[in-house]
């Protein structure tokens, strides 16, 4: 009880302060020899209900919250060259922390870094659509819905100790005639390893590029290589990628996809298939309408395998943000499943919500979750304080 009354206490005073006047933006504070500090992320704190039947001493109500942030120190050096140390944090866990150079002849990264392929150079191709995540639970109006009933549960947060796997080292090239190169290795050997680049071929907008993914433990020459291409013009965007799995070419896979903008609307569709299966292949769709405040998304995604233990698999989400004013933010989710094997029961969740700005800093809300295969349901309000 100690430890919320504390927390409650710090949001309390950050939201005074930040109804008062606006949190000052980062730069923070300078620091010795020159290196300066910026600091971003977000509190949040809330109250919640979950109809999920519980265990004691587990409680049905309770606090629940969520952190977040990174905090970055950095210095440009008389050479021009760029140096800082960085710390990223969620709840305490999935920590990075790393330190970089970036010069004319590329930027570096060591420590704690989420991984060998933070590099950041990918090998164009088709968009996955994340099914029901393009607008989610979490997004503004939606910061206190949740359709699967995973917030609402007591603040803990937790940190695991790294592991070998969770050391990288990375280097990104600069970019030369379009091109860049980005690399990576981590504790373990495992390696990654992308160029990519893109030009213009009258008018349209070229993207090529590939990428080899390899652990050491299946051997540095049995990885994965990726190669592909997409073409953008009038709006039209199509696309295509073929991954090569060197130590099993049943796996070999392909995607190719096209999506079309105008004004406000965006629509698209993805097919992914094994290079040697038939008919296990899998078609994925949406559209967008955005303007004038008002967000939608639609989307699914149909298995066209008929066998297994989840034929026919499909998948569909419709989510929608509407702005009323500056300030309040409304949103809903669904999200419904289903196959085609007997006696499977149609999947459905929902969730609502809404919030308010009181500042740029601060938003008060609720949200609404409810799960319609279990008929469970679930609601939060609280305040979240971002700096």
């Amino acid at each position: 009880m100690k430890k919320i009354l504390l927390a409650t206490s710090a949001l309390v005073a950050m939201s005074g302060a930040a109804v008062a006047g606006d949190i000052p933006a980062a730069p923070m504070a300078p620091m010795v020899a020159g290196f300066t500090v910026t600091a971003t992320g977000s509190a949040t704190i809330f109250g919640y209900y979950n109809g999920t039947a519980v265990v004691a001493p587990d409680t049905e109500t309770g606090i629940g919250g969520d952190f977040e942030g990174t905090i970055k120190a950095a210095k440009t050096t008389d050479n021009g060259s760029d140096v800082y140390v960085k710390i990223v944090f969620d709840n305490g866990d999935d920590t990075e922390v790393l330190v970089g150079y970036k010069s004319a002849v590329g930027e570096f990264k060591a420590g704690v870094i989420g991984g060998e392929d933070e590099h950041d150079i990918e090998a164009p191709g088709v968009s996955y659509i994340d099914i029901g995540d393009d607008l989610e639970d979490g997004d503004k109006g939606l910061t206190f819905a949740s359709a699967d009933l995973s917030l609402y549960t007591d603040f803990a947060p937790s940190a695991s100790a790294s592991t070998a796997a969770d050391f990288s080292v990375t280097y990104t090239s600069p970019e030369f005639g379009g091109f860049q190169l980005g690399a990576g290795v981590d504790g373990l050997g495992n390696i990654d390893a992308a160029i990519a680049g893109s030009f213009a071929a009258g008018d349209a907008s070229v993207k090529v590029g590939a990428r080899y993914i390899a652990t050491r433990a299946a051997g540095l020459d049995l990885g994965a290589v990726t190669v592909g291409a997409s073409t953008e013009v009038a709006g039209f965007t199509i696309a295509g990628d073929f991954t090569a799995d060197l130590a099993d070419d049943t796996l070999n896979a392909y995607n190719v996809g096209a999506k079309y903008s105008t004004g406000a609307f965006t629509l698209g569709a993805n097919y992914s298939d094994l290079a040697t299966s038939a008919d296990t292949g899998s078609v994925q769709g949406y559209v967008q309408y955005n303007n004038a405040g008002l967000n939608v998304i639609v989307n699914g995604e149909l298995s066209l395998n008929a066998t297994g233990a989840t034929p026919d698999a499909w998948t569909a989400a419709a989510g929608a943000t509407y702005e009323f004013t500056t300030e309040m933010t409304a949103g809903a989710t669904v999200l419904t499943s289903g196959n085609s094997a007997a006696g499977t029961d149609t999947t459905f969740t929902t969730s609502a919500g809404v919030d308010y700005a009181l500042n740029s800093n601060v938003t008060i809300g609720a949200g609404i979750g409810y799960n319609g295969t279990t008929e469970i349901f679930g609601a939060a309000a609280g305040l979240k304080v971002s700096f």
